[in-house]
This record gives structure tokens, sequence and C-alpha cells, in this order.
């Protein structure tokens, strides 16, 4: 019995972790989202591509801690046996796992929209300067040159 509360005290630790964990996910979010937004209107394109990029992998690390953290969840709640209540499904079987997994996934699916949208656009703001460089070129060619008279 007083090994079971020990496993208690341990899924205790491990769930305030768990939800900590969960919790800082979306502070990290704004915080790629800021320097996002900072670096696109300073005109530095590319860190910004660069900085969503490490965003996604980031989310996706913290999606494999939150994985780790519920298999220790429910080790120490099936060591625990009964003294830890089990409790009928939720709504949409919505658990503490898959609400703490959504919200990296979610981010990993907005950063990746924005990375897309980030690079048609570069590469269209790209040909149209190519465009705008060639078109003042071939100007400058057909421009008659003023000759000196004598």
């Amino acid at each position: 019995m007083t090994e079971n509360l020990h496993y208690v005290d341990l899924w205790k630790k491990q769930s305030e972790l768990f939800w900590r964990t969960v919790y800082s996910v979306p502070f990290i979010g704004i915080a790629i989202f800021a320097g996002w937004y900072g670096l696109e209107s300073k005109g530095q394109l590319n860190l910004s591509q660069y900085l969503l990029i490490a965003g996604i992998l980031i989310m996706l690390v913290q999606m494999a801690i939150l994985y780790r953290m519920a298999q220790y969840l429910n080790a120490f709640r099936d060591a625990a046996g009964t003294l830890i209540p089990s409790v009928p499904p939720a709504f949409l079987k919505l658990t503490g796992y898959r609400i703490g997994v959504a919200i990296p996934a979610i981010l990993i699916v907005l950063f990746s929209l924005m990375l897309c949208v980030d690079v048609v656009q570069n590469e269209q703001n790209q040909a149209q300067q190519e465009k705008q460089q060639y078109s003042s070129t071939t100007n400058k060619k057909m421009q008659p040159t003023a000759k000196s008279g004598g």
C-alpha cells in the first residue's frame, strides 16, 4: 500500500510537469510568430523562413516530449492501482494527452501554411523585381543618345 502511494505521488508530479509543458507551448508559438513578423517587416525574408522551420521542429520535439510524459503518467497510474480513480471517457474521447498534443500540432499546421505562403510571395516579389530590372535595362538601351554637334 505504501508503495502504491509512492506511485500516486509520482503520478501527481508527472501530471503537473505534463500540464506545465502544455501551457508553455502557446507562449513558444507566440514568440516564434512575433520573431517571424519582425524579420518579415525588416525584409529579412530568408531568416523569417528559417525561423518558421525552426518553429516546426520545436513543436515536433514538444510533441515527442509530451508523448514520453504521457507514457510515464500511464505507467504510474497502472502501478498505483485503484488509488487513482478511473474516469469515464470524455466528450469526443478527448484525453489530456490528445488536448496537449493538439496545441503543437495546430501550431505546426499554422507555421507550415505561413511558410508556404511566405515562399510563394517571395518568389512572386523576386520575379516582379527581375521583370522591372529587365524592363529598365532594355529601356536604357532603346533611348537615343545625344550626339555632340561639330
